[in-house]
């Protein structure tokens, strides 16, 4: 992968592209944000303060992630778009903009939330450990077809995402 000099979203963030791709529907745009990650990491960790001004927020982010990932199974990634999600939601574009930047944002709450949290293994063995892990994971792959394909390459992890790692990693042995 490399950068390509102007490769900008919509919020100045720089981001890193395969020299292949043409349009922001290709997946490695929402696997490959370079700068920002940071804001990506407060989401998904909930680091991020509540407003003390403005009206009461009537959306939550797993509201919001839900409405998407309904989508996103139903219809596909290509389908997922801030517009789309904002209007089934019953709100406007702007509106879903106070919870969730960019769409790469709400690509990595979908992520977070689709897979969920991290099994409990019961296997004596590490062998056995690791076999029953992976085919939890491959279930939670298979009710989320596109989820595999966004979480390939560089971007930050959620709580979620990272117990699945440490729980691969913990089996006995």
């Amino acid at each position: 992968m490399a950068s390509l000099p102007g490769t900008v979203d919509g919020y100045g963030h720089r981001l890193l592209i395969r020299r292949s791709m043409t349009d922001p529907t290709d997946l490695a745009y929402y696997a490959t944000r370079s700068s920002g990650d940071h804001v990506t990491t407060e989401l998904l960790w909930g680091g991020r303060p509540k407003p003390t001004r403005g009206p009461k927020p009537t959306l939550s982010l797993d509201r919001i992630a839900d409405s998407a990932i309904t989508i996103a199974d139903a219809e596909g990634l290509g389908s997922v778009t801030m517009q789309r999600v904002a209007a089934d939601l019953g709100f406007t574009k702007m509106a879903l903009c106070r919870y969730v930047a960019c769409r790469a944002e709400l690509v990595a709450l979908m992520v977070e939330r689709a897979i969920g949290e991290s099994p409990a293994i019961d296997a004596i063995d590490w062998r056995a450990g690791l076999k029953q892990w992976s085919h939890q994971l491959l279930a939670a792959y298979l009710r989320h077809a596109w989820a595999l394909a966004v979480t390939v390459g560089p971007r930050p992890l959620g709580p979620n995402e990272l117990g699945w790692m440490e729980c691969a990693l913990s089996t006995p042995g």
